[in-house]
């Protein structure tokens, strides 16, 4: 019986009483006096109950600020799809993200975590980090940013314990956010040298055409410095574990293929079904090679070739079937060496 047919069935009894019956009259008043005290009963656990799930609702919906800070609080992200049909997803900020005039280096980056980072200010042109990796290896994600100047041709220079490591060319841009296919690098010390545990200092120079440091009023800077996080060797080459596309991180598969080169060398293997991935493809030798979706060799005229050696990364939409290749593009006068290989990435449940 529940609460209302609790309350019904008093009344009713309470209703039946009646001073005409055979009852002496101490009896009716004790009885009506008991069902008085039990119909009171009966309304109070209602309202305790209404009372109870008010209580419930509220903290399933309200926010314990006593837990978290206002930015360490989780968001909830509704993903939505990106133009090469794979997930889009905003990342949610982090109490220990770098980030200044809406320029952000973020503290987690799929498998990487951010040491130090540094934005400049209007004008800045050189710009210095010491960090203490924890292994031997350090990703460097940069920007060179600018609404106001038009013209191209000064570079980036990152030097690592005063050697120059790399120079990059494609400055200025209008992404504020370092991206996986081109404003991120990943370093190891020189032979004999090693890094982790050890302080390493990080220099980011603007620099002209010459390599002379240069100062452009409107042009905005910055050096992230991430620990790189797990990487697997494929026959010499390094790859990460964990890698971040649109928002969404992507775990590598146990399994990576490996196939020897020579004359129209390939290796195809079939993408994982019905969830979204990202392809990844090389090759160890000098080999050139480029990844073919849907399995078709035929009339290969593809941007996704990369030089050995090397790695490529090219995400396929959720689909039930498919063949994913690998090709060898074979070049004139070249010898092809090493390996092709064919992996797959798939979303970090």
């Amino acid at each position: 019986m529940n609460l209302n047919d609790l309350r019904t069935h008093l009344h009713t009894q309470a209703d039946d009483l009646d001073a005409s019956t055979n009852s002496p009259l101490p009896t009716l008043k004790a009885r009506a006096t008991k069902l008085r005290r039990q119909r009171r009963a009966a309304a109070g656990l209602t309202a305790a109950a209404a009372v109870a799930a008010v209580i419930a609702v509220a903290a399933s919906v309200l926010p314990d600020d006593s837990a978290t800070s206002p930015i360490d609080r989780p968001t909830v992200t509704r993903p939505t799809v990106g133009a090469d049909g794979l997930p889009l997803v905003e990342p949610t900020p982090h109490a220990k993200d770098v980030a200044k005039d809406g320029y952000r280096f973020r503290y987690q980056r799929g498998g990487e975590t951010l040491l130090a980072g540094v934005i400049g200010e209007a004008g800045d042109s050189d710009l210095r980090l010491i960090v203490k990796p924890k292994a031997d290896r350090l990703t460097v994600r940069f920007f060179c940013n600018t609404e106001k100047v038009s013209e191209t041709g000064w570079r980036i220079a990152v030097m690592v314990n005063g050697d120059q490591r790399l120079m990059d060319d494609r400055c200025p841009s209008r992404n504020s956010e370092p991206s996986l296919d081109g404003f991120s690098y990943n370093l190891q010390p020189k032979s004999g040298d090693t890094w982790a545990g050890k302080s390493v200092a990080v220099r980011l120079m603007l620099s002209d055409e010459d390599g002379l440091p240069i100062r452009v009023p409107d042009m905005r800077v910055g050096l992230g410095l991430y620990d790189s996080g797990a990487y697997r060797s494929i026959s010499g080459v390094s790859v990460p574990e964990i890698i971040e596309h649109q928002g969404v991180n992507y775990r590598l598969g146990q399994s990576v293929h490996l196939a020897d080169t020579g004359p129209e060398a390939f290796t195809g293997r079939s993408g994982p079904l019905n969830t979204p991935f990202i392809t990844l493809y090389g090759a160890t030798g000098n080999a050139s090679v480029a990844v073919v979706p849907n399995g078709e060799r035929t009339g290969l005229r593809d941007p996704t070739t990369v030089q050995g050696p090397g790695v490529g990364y090219h995400p396929i939409a959720a689909r039930p079937d498919g063949l994913v290749t690998v090709v060898q593009v074979q070049k004139m006068g070249v010898q092809p060496t090493g390996k092709l290989f064919l992996g797959f990435y798939t979303p970090v449940k």
